[in-house]
C-alpha cells in the first residue's frame, strides 16, 4: 500500500466516528487532494474514493475549493425585494361642471367629487 494512502489511513481510524457534522481538519483534506491528484489519471473516481474510505462527492468538493472554485452547493447572497403592492391604475375624469381629476385612485377622486358638490 501506497505511504500516502497508509497515512490517509490512519488518520481516517484516528478521527473515529464521522457524522455529517463532523468537520475535516484543512491539512487533512489538502493532503487528499493531493493524493487523489496523484491517482485519478490511474484509477476511477470508484476505486480512489473506496481506497481512501471517503464519498466521491467529498473528495470532489474539496478539489473545486482547492482549485478556487466554489461548490455546486454553496450559498450565494440573495436580495428579497418586498413586494409591489397592486395598485389601482389612477383616475381620468372630467365633471360636467368643467373640473378636471387626473393621477388619483378611485377613494381619492370620490372625496373630491363630495367637496364639489
Amino acid at each position: 500500500m501506497d505511504k500516502n494512502l497508509e497515512a490517509i489511513r490512519r488518520q481516517l481510524e484516528h478521527f473515529g466516528h464521522r457524522d455529517r457534522r463532523f468537520r475535516y481538519p484543512e491539512a487533512f483534506r489538502k493532503q487528499v487532494v493531493r493524493y487523489a491528484r496523484e491517482q485519478l489519471p490511474r484509477s476511477s473516481k470508484t476505486q480512489l474514493s473506496k481506497r481512501v474510505g471517503i464519498p466521491w462527492g467529498t473528495i470532489a468538493r474539496w478539489i473545486k475549493r482547492s482549485e478556487g472554485r466554489k461548490s455546486d452547493t454553496s450559498l450565494v447572497p440573495v436580495r428579497i425585494a418586498a413586494p409591489e403592492i397592486q395598485k389601482e391604475p389612477p383616475v381620468s375624469m372630467v365633471t360636467p361642471g368643467g373640473w378636471r381629476i387626473e393621477g388619483l385612485s378611485v377613494d381619492q377622486t370620490c372625496r373630491i367629487l363630495e367637496r364639489l358638490r
